[in-house]
């Protein structure tokens, strides 16, 4: 382990052997001297939080460290040892966070080879690889939008426990034209670090929909990966949302997960979470995309 800060967390919490905070870790290594010369400064602990949270995020369960709780770090090697006296310490999913979307890189392809369609399913045949291949590229959104040429991609993730359907409203500041509305999608545009290009099995639009699933749901199961949600995601279908973006419809079937969703809602976009059955949907005031996708839910078996 390369980094001085983590060298230094490693230290402090296999010595302790209990869950501290970064403010903690730091306060004990100064006491017994084992604050390293080239670490210094007032906010030294905001660092080493956010060292570790970094290391969490990109190694997730291969990171030699996990939280307890928010702000609060133990090592995953000793997960069975504590001076709390607990048997087990359960790991805490924190809430991503997101970077600006007006500076993130989209996947945008060209408004004129997108062929005519008919909204159903089987259209999705139409849009082939090759096209994608040659006529897609990354752009940073404020650029794309400023665009009539370009159509930006984005996933639609519909949550579906057996005959429930994750619903919240849109919020204010939430990058969608009907703010405060009732949506069945958690909506997320195909950046460039969901994968190069897409390819015949929408890998990247399930890298996107996979990346807001985390960012707003955790699992009581400890060791849920992006590949077990990806093998329970199926594309249902497509829609052009207006002239600019096109929505791939994502099914995540989360009934094996029944009972250990944990659902976070989030002011700036994802505001009163709650689980709506599929005879009431057509009593909710939701988006177009959404009705569009419920119509497919009651008329044909989208849902396997």
């Amino acid at each position: 382990m390369a980094d001085a800060y983590l060298e230094l967390a490693t230290a402090i919490l296999q010595v302790h052997q209990r869950p501290m905070n970064s403010r903690e870790i730091i306060e004990l290594a100064n006491k017994y001297r084992m604050l390293p010369e080239h670490l210094h400064g007032k906010t030294i602990h905001k660092t080493l939080q956010a060292r570790i949270s970094e290391n969490i995020v990109k190694y997730r369960f291969k990171s030699a460290f996990f939280r307890v709780s928010p702000g609060v770090f133990y090592l995953r090697d000793l997960q069975d040892e504590n001076a709390y006296g607990l048997s087990h310490l359960g790991e805490y999913a924190a809430i991503r966070r997101q970077k600006s979307p007006r500076r993130q890189r989209v996947l945008c392809i060209e408004a004129s080879y997108i062929p005519a369609f008919v909204e159903r399913k089987e259209a999705s045949t139409l849009i082939s690889s090759k096209i994608w291949l040659n006529h897609s590229r990354y752009l940073r959104k404020d650029i794309a939008d400023s665009s009539d040429d370009l159509i930006k991609i984005l996933a639609f993730t519909i949550v579906k426990d057996g005959d429930r359907i994750l619903a919240h409203q849109i919020g204010r500041f939430s990058d969608h034209l009907q703010s405060k509305s009732i949506t069945l999608g958690i909506r997320s545009f195909v950046t460039e670090f969901d994968i190069d290009l897409l390819n015949d099995d929408l890998i990247g639009v399930k890298r996107s929909a996979c990346r807001e699933i985390t960012r707003h749901l955790s699992f009581l199961e400890k060791r849920v990966s992006d590949i077990d949600l990806m093998q329970r995601m199926h594309h249902v279908a497509w829609k052009k949302e207006d002239h600019s973006q096109l929505a791939f419809i994502i099914c995540f079937d989360a009934e094996s997960y029944r009972n250990q969703i944990l659902v976070h809602g989030r002011t700036l976009g994802f505001n009163a979470p709650h689980w709506v059955s599929c005879d009431d949907i057509a009593h909710l005031k939701c988006d177009e995309t959404s009705k569009f996708a419920a119509r497919l839910i009651s008329s044909q078996d989208n849902f396997k």
